[in-house]
């Protein structure tokens, strides 16, 4: 009986912390659509809710284009400065890259490029046009705007996959379509 019941007990308590929503980890989520809902709120009211609703969470923007671009180096560390342009609200967001691959992938940009990054939201500023994002990942140089018709992962980042053949038993890469030789 007293297996049964410290079981039991074990089992509610996972199940209960199971339902409580804030202690489930969230996703990442589109900083796109946050920036345009931020710019097309329709008082200061609703901008400050939404601002501290997307306080601390992680965001994904794509199609920023950058504007300012320069290095700079805090407490031994350096990194990308760079303050970029969100195209459907025309948001400022500025954030510093300070992970390596990231710094890596930042070498390779100038300004009118665009990227896309991931970064925790810190703070909105000068009135809801201003964007701070710390800390932040460079994705991956980004086209300027979205295309129309699908879109595949490879188009857009050189390193990625196509797709994989495991029907021999052992594992091959495919080739995109236009990649392909014809024989």
């Amino acid at each position: 009986m007293g297996w049964a019941m410290t079981r039991r007990g074990i089992n509610l308590v996972f199940f209960a912390l199971l339902a409580l929503p804030g202690l489930r980890a969230r996703g990442t989520e589109n900083g796109n659509s946050l920036a345009l809902d931020i710019a097309s709120a329709g008082n200061a009211h609703r901008k400050r809710e939404l601002v501290e609703a997307a306080s601390g969470r992680l965001f994904f923007f794509r199609y920023l284009r950058i504007v300012e671009l320069s290095w700079v180096e805090t407490n031994g560390v350096r990194g990308a400065r760079m303050v970029t342009v969100e195209p459907s609200s025309d948001a400022r967001v500025e954030f510093v890259a300070r992970k390596n691959l990231s710094v890596q992938k930042a070498r390779a940009l100038a300004t009118n490029d665009a990227v896309a990054v991931t970064g925790r939201f810190q703070a909105m500023q000068d009135g809801f046009t201003r964007i701070i994002l710390d800390p932040v990942i460079i994705r991956y140089k980004d086209r300027p705007a979205p295309k129309k018709g699908p879109e595949r992962l490879y188009e857009v980042e050189p390193g990625a996959r196509y797709g994989a053949d495991t029907s021999s038993g052992r594992e091959t890469t495919l080739l995109p379509p236009e990649k392909q030789k014809l024989p």
